[in-house]
């Protein structure tokens, strides 16, 4: 309600929710002056309905803002100018990160060199052009229930779409939802396997990306092995071309470094054969092995 840029329409897609939603957005309605539309029916889950904005949406310029979510500023949707003015597609800005008590966790700053290997800003603080949603088809929710939203800024990348990032703190961002779960872990190293060309080429492209790419896709193996999960088996040829890309200085640093914690680890007093640092241990063990 606050927000001062003129043209503009709310869409709220609620999946059928049993508690007090409906009866809010009711009460609100008048408030909006015509300018709100809402639905309330099952859905597939976020993803799903996110899709459904895409489809009933009418503007130019799409952003998404979950339920624990908040718009930061009356003025952010200025934010949106580069893609209204035609000098961008979409436009990734930083997000507030807050925690479930409110407190203030820090600033998430919009990185597009994480694209392929993560999130490069959460997609509460991008803005999006419509038409270049539609004509990738929106989230592909069949595939992701927690890292559509990372598939996406993939392929809008490799679409060739024009970015513009900006430092502008757009939104509030409640740190602790679904994505936070080991199984998100999963599905964004199926994404890095999903879009390994993309990625190859930008390690050709790019100094330092391979390194880069090869570091994300540690951590997030080494996750799942925290958290007792399997990691998607053909993320071991990933990281052997990873490494093959990189060059002579760069891979020994990272073999050195695998190597030293390696031994580091076999050192300490390991509780379980199942802990963290096992884990770790197995990890750099294993990678050393592919590639001694």
């Amino acid at each position: 309600l606050n927000q001062t840029h003129v043209d503009k329409e709310y869409l709220i897609i609620d999946g059928a929710s049993t508690d007090e939603t409906a009866a809010l957005v009711k009460k609100y309605e008048p408030l909006f002056e015509g300018q709100m539309k809402w639905i309330s029916e099952p859905d597939n889950g976020l993803y799903d309905a996110m899709n459904k904005a895409i489809r009933l949406a009418h503007g130019k310029v799409i952003v998404f803002i979950n339920a624990d979510d908040q718009i930061c500023s009356g003025g952010v949707l200025q934010a949106c100018a580069p893609i209204l003015e035609g000098r961008a597609d979409y436009v990734l800005s930083s997000a507030l990160l807050v925690d479930a008590a409110g407190k203030q966790l820090g600033i998430s700053e919009a990185d597009i060199r994480k694209t392929f290997l993560q999130i490069p800003c959460c997609h509460q603080a991008a803005y999006c052009s419509l038409d270049i949603l539609r004509q990738l088809g929106g989230f592909d929710d069949d595939t992701y229930s927690l890292a559509a939203d990372a598939d996406l800024f993939s392929r809008i990348y490799e679409s060739g779409a024009r970015a513009a990032v900006s430092n502008a703190v757009t939104c509030r961002y409640y740190v602790g939802g679904a994505s936070a779960s080991v199984r998100s872990e999963v599905e964004l190293i199926t994404m890095m396997l999903r879009h390994k060309e993309s990625i190859l080429r930008r390690c050709h492209e790019e100094k330092g990306f391979a390194a880069q790419a090869a570091a994300s896709l540690y951590k997030l193996v080494r996750r799942c092995l925290r958290g007792r999960v399997v990691p998607p088996g053909k993320w071991r040829a990933l990281m052997v071309e990873l490494v093959a890309v990189m060059p002579v200085s760069e891979k020994r640093r990272l073999l050195c470094k695998w190597r030293r914690k390696a031994n580091m680890l076999t050192f300490r007093r390991l509780v379980t054969s199942g802990s963290k640092k096992s884990s770790e241990k197995i990890l750099c063990r294993a990678l050393l092995r592919l590639h001694m």
